[in-house]
């Protein structure tokens, strides 16, 4: 970016945004936490290596675990809520078209 001088480039509550680097200087300091999976996310598409010793690969590997284990939870019970939705609008809908068919070859 030809002509801006003193900034960077930023990511502020979903809308890129150009901060002056005063302004990040002279924040506190934040700390990255290196088992997040957004940080890893951010090795893996940039290609750069594990910055995690081999002893804490445990920690991260558990980590990654518990994730898998609580989306896989959170998807099997919106499936369960689907097929059980799915279910009741089968049964409205034959319920209803088991009484138009009544009404239809009902002989007065």
């Amino acid at each position: 970016m030809a002509g801006y001088t003193g900034f960077s480039i930023g990511h502020v509550k979903d809308v890129d945004a150009i901060i002056p680097i005063k302004c990040i200087i002279g924040s506190a300091k934040r700390k990255v936490d290196i088992l997040d999976r957004s940080w890893q996310r951010v090795l893996a598409s940039t290609g750069q290596p594990q910055m995690v010793s081999p002893e804490n690969m445990k920690f991260v590997n558990e980590k990654i675990d518990r994730i898998n284990k609580e989306n896989k939870e959170k998807y099997d019970a919106l499936i369960d809520d689907q097929v059980e939705m799915s279910s009741v609008i089968m049964q409205a809908f034959v319920e209803k078209s088991n009484s138009q068919l009544d009404s239809n070859y009902n002989v007065d």
